[in-house]
């Protein structure tokens, strides 16, 4: 009988490691989930908004209001995918805009950030 509980205890003990080794696993080299206070993670969403406002064709300017989904992947360096609500103001940046005429968008950047080569790169974006 105290063999059958030592049995049963290990079994449980094992059920319990592999459920939770199964809940940390991370993918190396893989996109994992990240949180919104990640080190590095506000310099890349600051640097998006930034690099989107200089290359938008209609000078109008967005701002994050909130993320949605954040992933990292480690690179040399830290490759980010953010999906985040914009405020889209619908006039261009020299012009006095109203608040309540801006528009909310959800946009998706992708943002490569190497700190220890001063590098920061905006890969793709995209605003529906």
């Amino acid at each position: 009988m105290a063999n059958y509980w030592k049995v049963c205890a290990v079994l449980t003990l094992a059920l319990f490691v592999q459920v939770l080794a199964q809940q940390q696993r991370r993918k190396v080299g893989g996109w994992n989930p990240v949180s919104e206070d990640s080190s590095g993670l506000q310099d890349a969403l600051q640097f998006a908004q930034e690099e989107f406002n200089k290359i938008s064709n209609d000078g109008r300017i967005v701002k994050i209001n909130k993320t949605i989904r954040l992933m990292r992947q480690v690179v040399a360096g830290s490759k980010y995918k953010m999906e985040v609500e914009v405020t889209m103001a619908p006039c261009k940046a020299s012009e006095p805009c109203p608040n309540e005429t801006h528009q909310t968008k959800i946009c998706k950047f992708e943002v490569l950030i190497v700190p220890w080569q001063n590098v920061r790169e905006l890969w793709n974006y995209s605003c529906k």
